[in-house]
């Protein structure tokens, strides 16, 4: 049955845990009697007629341009500004919010389409023109147990660099975050830049040039943590408040 999962008028609940009785083409089609098959109505799918189609163009499911997800699976990849959530939909048993937890579907589109349908390409995205211009910085500093044979990796927006050695460089903390994909172009400075990464206190300023926004935080996966600890000082801060450079 697809319809809403309580009617009390035509068909009402006859035991626990039990809504509806079962119902031909899940009343959303007409039942062939010759073949035995449902004729579902336009928008529907299924064996039964019993889930919600996705959005076809041109013949192709979700224009060809993303994936056709229900709801209990499109609630585990959600995202929020490029990070994953901890949102659910479906996992309870027999909760009657979440009754179609799989049987309405959408689409999830692949990256550079967008609309209910993916039929529409993504543009670049920039600053407001209303705004001052503002860059996100992130200022971090690790420390090292034994300098030159520990390491960490970063990680934003679900990406995870390579290993980085506690003795980088400016340039090569550059260039393992900008070999994410999530990052196009980021300006690192050192309070100490003759030092290594996890030398002489130095506190590390990451500013992102090209991930415009209030974008989320970095962080330091800690199974990737090698005789490194790493602290995050500020989202956003002006550097002179935290450190002079």
């Amino acid at each position: 049955w697809f319809d809403l999962p309580y009617d009390p008028v035509n068909d009402p609940p006859t035991e626990n845990d039990r809504a509806h009785n079962l119902a031909e083409c899940s009343n959303m089609g007409v039942c062939n009697r010759e073949t035995g098959e449902c004729q579902c109505h336009p928008g529907f799918e299924g064996a039964a007629c019993e889930r919600l189609s996705c959005p076809l163009v041109r013949g192709l499911s979700c224009s060809g341009h993303g994936r056709c997800l229900n709801m209990f699976q499109l609630a585990e990849i959600a995202e929020i500004n490029g990070d994953a959530t901890d949102y659910t939909y479906g996992h309870t048993p027999n909760d009657p919010q979440t009754w179609d937890y799989n049987k309405v579907y959408g689409c999830k589109c692949d990256e550079g389409f967008e609309s209910y349908d993916c039929s529409q390409r993504s543009c670049p995205t920039g600053d407001d023109l209303t705004t001052d211009g503002l860059k996100e910085l992130q200022l971090f500093k690790c420390t090292s147990a034994d300098i030159g044979n520990g390491g960490f990796k970063l990680m934003f927006r679900q990406q995870v660099t390579e290993t980085i050695s506690d003795q980088a460089t400016a340039s090569e903390l550059e260039e393992a975050l900008e070999f994410l994909t999530s990052i196009d172009d980021v300006t690192i400075l050192f309070s100490v830049p003759a030092a290594g990464i996890c030398e002489s206190d130095n506190v590390i300023s990451v500013t992102f040039e090209s991930e415009l926004g209030d974008v989320p935080p970095m962080t330091a996966p800690a199974d990737d943590l090698d005789q490194v600890t790493v602290t995050f000082y500020t989202d956003g801060a002006d550097v002179d408040n935290i450190y002079s450079f």
